[in-house]
């Protein structure tokens, strides 16, 4: 999920996609999400990820993501598992909103297994920046925002940096973008 959210926090986008025969599992990590309640009653708030940190911070997600994909693959292969013969892991997708979809983009990278990654307006940023997955990828992002969204009132100079900011904003993001997808099978935005 994004920086903060849960899972639970997207059930919209879940339940329609599990209403089509998807088996989806969503993460809450510890540290990052702003409250993790675990079944023995503690409780983790979110220490991780704030400022400039979550640049390396980010590490933290992309390694929970990668265990809760090992951990659903030996679900898989149990015999005593519910979901033994029931998921098929030669479709295995990764998606995910902001720092979830960033995330995606890791796994991919890190695991063959994952066969297609979707980012919904996730922000490269730290090590992500360098991953080259070779998966098809989807990147969906929000439109740029423009000065006419600012809020009223500013100085034409104040309006000409905002329009300056944007602009630097749009094309790293495009150069991003461009640079992570550039060894992928496809990829669309």
């Amino acid at each position: 999920p994004g920086l903060g959210w849960l899972a639970s926090d997207y059930n919209v986008l879940l339940e329609d996609l599990a209403s089509h025969g998807y088996v989806v599992v969503g993460l809450a990590p510890a540290g990052f999400a702003d409250v993790v309640r675990f079944p023995d009653g503690r409780e983790v708030v979110r220490t991780l990820g704030i400022g400039e940190k979550i640049a390396s911070d980010q590490a933290y997600v992309h390694d929970d993501a990668l265990f809760a994909l090992r951990h659903l693959r030996s679900y898989v292969a149990d015999p005593r598992s519910f979901l033994h013969g029931r998921v098929d892991l030669a479709k295995l997708g990764a998606f995910g909103h902001s720092l979830g979809g960033t995330t995606a983009l890791v796994a991919a990278t890190r695991d063959t297994g994952v066969r297609a990654a979707v980012n919904i307006d996730g922000d490269p940023m730290g090590d992500v920046v360098g991953i080259r997955p070779r998966q098809p990828l989807l990147l969906i992002s929000s439109e740029t925002p423009t000065t006419d969204e600012a809020p009223p009132g500013g100085s034409a100079q104040r309006m000409e940096l905002t329009r300056q900011g944007l602009e630097r904003s749009e094309k790293r993001r495009t150069d991003d973008w461009l640079r992570i997808s550039a060894e992928a099978s496809e990829a669309y935005r």
